[in-house]
Parts: C-alpha cells; structure tokens; sequence
C-alpha cells in the first residue's frame, strides 16, 4: 500500500514541526475511531526513522489499545519508551551517566528498581540531550480511570524537555 498516507508528509504544519521550524513542538491529531490515525501514525515514524538514520535523531513511539488496557499502565509506557531511547545510544551520555550510575548502584545494592519518578527524571533529561521525536498514537484508546492522568503530567513533561511530540487521539 505504498503512497498511501504519504499526504500528510506534505502538510505544512507536519513539515514545520518534523523540521523544527515551527515554535510548537506538540501536534494532536484527533479523528474518529477507524479514520486511519493509527495507519498515518505509522507512516509517520516510517518517515522519521527514514530522516533519523541520516540526521541520527531517536524516534520512540508507543501504540496504545483499548484491548490492552491493564497492561498499558504509565510505568511500562515509559519503560518502553526509555528502552527505545536508550537502544539509539552506543553509551549513556555523560550528561545523564551520573543518574544512571546512581540508579545502577541501587539496583546491584538491591535497592529496588528504579520508580516512576526516577525514570521519569532520566527520560526527560534524555530527551533534552537530542531532537527525539516521540509518537504516541490513540491516546484516548488508554484507561481513563487509572491511568491517564500520569500519561498527561508524562506529556506535558516531555512538552517541556524541547522533544517533538506527536499525538492522536
């Protein structure tokens, strides 16, 4: 199906924002359910890890599903979204090497795990090091009840780190 969707590639404030031309860094896409959100989503970060080989700029991305709900929670859409960042880099950069020693160190000191707050702090530094571009896709299809409200404060966290964010919902 090749072509298909390649439209939105060509729309201005898509080209503004994937070239960091526009001042905002944030596009909501909403539609109704079984408009092609997902299918353009997907032909999205198909064209920006295209660029990224070329520009090495990370491209993360996390589909969400009504059908999955329970299993979609804030800490493993950010665990998925962190690894994905994290498997761009050869290394940790040093500009965040001395939080993720911090976390290594109480993990082999059997600590605990990192928690939401600290991942969320490495996540967002991360993201502030580079021109990531983050999709997330259908996120009205996540749980309203429990779970929305983090993914939110997630955003308007990543808003703020200078990232790309594309939205739909």
């Amino acid at each position: 199906m090749k072509g298909i969707g390649q439209w939105i590639l060509d729309v201005a404030t898509f080209v503004k924002w994937r070239d960091g031309s526009s001042s905002n860094r944030t596009l909501w896409c909403n539609g109704a359910p079984g408009a092609g959100k997902t299918y353009i989503s997907s032909v999205i970060i198909d064209h920006l890890e295209d660029l990224a080989g070329r520009k090495n700029n990370p491209v993360l991305y996390f589909y969400f599903d009504y059908r999955e709900q329970s299993e979609q929670t804030p800490f493993k859409i950010l665990q998925t979204l962190l690894r994905q960042l994290l498997s761009t880099y050869s290394h940790v950069p040093s500009e965040a090497s001395s939080e993720a020693a911090e976390l290594q160190q109480r993990i082999l000191k059997k600590q605990g795990l990192p928690g939401w707050q600290d991942l969320k702090t490495l996540f967002i530094d991360l993201c502030g090091l580079s021109e990531v571009f983050i999709i997330l896709d259908a996120l009205d299809e996540c749980d309203a009840i429990d779970n929305r409200r983090p993914i939110i404060e997630l955003i308007q966290d990543i808003k703020n780190s200078g990232a790309r964010l594309l939205v739909t919902s």
